[in-house]
């Protein structure tokens, strides 16, 4: 008995050494400012044979479904 508590004990001291061993990921690098305080992310997806108010109106309607609950706080 007096063996598998000190197994015990040994086992529970260098446990939390074992688990902090992992690798810690690094978060992608996101285009910022010029100043290096806001992300920005620019660019034109072209949509053929649609008008820019179709297109507007389909950007109003999802922003209006996406943030509906916001809206009613």
């Amino acid at each position: 008995m007096k063996i598998f508590k000190s197994t015990f004990i040994a086992f529970t001291i260098f446990l939390p050494f074992l688990a902090s061993s992992q690798e810690v990921n690094q978060a992608p690098k996101l285009p910022m400012d010029e100043k290096g305080e806001k992300i920005n992310y620019t660019g034109v997806v072209e949509v053929k044979g649609t008008t820019t108010a179709t297109l507007y109106e389909r950007a109003l309607l999802w922003a209006n479904t996406f943030y509906k609950i916001q809206r009613m706080l």
